[in-house]
């Protein structure tokens, strides 16, 4: 798998939250016009990050997400929010996986 940093920003967080916030990005097949990947946040604070948002820009258009939603995009710019199962992401390690 390719893993690897994209330019990401996580909104709605505290600047405390958000310096123990980590997101990497996996892409786990490519057949050339497309791909599967899946981001993976992961709270290294000492508290649980709730109700947040992510904003990233990707190469392509995303036709399918499980773990989020989309809330809004332009163009391949787009701001992801949680489902109701995974608005919580715990403290100490705790992560979520959305994938596309």
């Amino acid at each position: 798998m390719n893993a690897r940093l994209l330019p990401i920003a996580l909104l709605a967080l505290t600047a405390a939250a958000h310096a123990q916030v980590a997101t990497i990005f996996q892409k786990s097949s490519d057949w050339g016009s497309g791909f599967t990947g899946q981001l993976t946040i992961t709270n290294r604070g000492a508290s649980d990050v709730t109700n947040w948002s992510l904003s990233f820009t990707l190469p392509a258009t995303i036709s399918s997400i499980w773990g989020a939603k989309i809330a809004s995009h332009s163009g391949t710019t787009y701001v992801l929010t949680p489902e109701s199962w995974s608005q919580r992401i715990g403290a100490n390690g705790g992560s979520i996986t959305i994938g596309f």
